[in-house]
């Protein structure tokens, strides 16, 4: 299934979900994608992985980031084992991302460069995006 609003693209194969996040996000373009990607979320699942494009993408507020933050906890609940993160080079993006994704041990996180780096880990993770 592929889905693809101007803010955000989603692909889903099976246990992987890819996802291109762009441009800056208000409270209710948050609510939404976090609205259509649980739908995407097999909650059978016993393990599933996402691929997630964040270079041009980011929160607008406080509000904003607390709805994602609650989301994530939640795909965590629901499963989310891997998450292979593209995010651009710059050392600040780096920093939140991984403030943000460091405290729960059930998830693996890979801070990515580019897609095949993402690619690459989830495949030998043994996820594979056709």
């Amino acid at each position: 299934m592929n889905i693809e609003p101007c803010y955000y693209r989603i692909t889903s194969q099976q246990q992987l979900l890819s996802v291109k996040m762009e441009y800056v996000w208000d409270v209710t373009t948050t609510l939404a994608f976090c609205r259509l990607l649980e739908q995407n979320i097999n909650s059978n699942q016993q393990e599933w992985a996402m691929i997630a494009d964040l270079r041009h993408w980011r929160l607008g507020s406080a509000e904003a980031c607390e709805i994602f933050l609650q989301h994530h906890q939640f795909c965590i609940q629901q499963g989310l084992r891997y998450q292979a993160l593209i995010l651009p080079c710059g050392a600040l993006k780096r920093w939140q991302i991984r403030a943000f994704t460091s405290d729960n041990l059930l998830l693996n996180t890979l801070l990515a460069d580019d897609e095949a780096h993402a690619l690459s880990w989830m495949a030998f993770k043994g996820f594979i995006l056709k």
